[in-house]
């Protein structure tokens, strides 16, 4: 399962099985919104100083909603 099909597949069953443990949706619109930061990475590209903060806030933002 690539990244992009998980959060599809978190999107899709949202409400009956997810709901409680990203009570926050629109955390899945960020985690989109650095896909291409995360297939970058894994390709072992250099990323801008910019962007790796952008991944990190995102990452400080999930983890607060999923494991307060």
């Amino acid at each position: 399962m690539t990244y992009s099909q998980l959060l599809g597949v978190i999107e899709h069953c949202w409400k009956n099985y997810f709901a409680e443990l990203i009570r926050d949706k629109a955390l899945l619109q960020d985690a989109r919104l650095i896909a291409h930061l995360r297939n970058t990475i894994c390709q072992m590209m250099e990323i801008s100083e910019e962007e790796i903060n952008r991944v990190r806030q995102t990452m400080r933002d999930w983890f607060r909603i999923v494991a307060p």
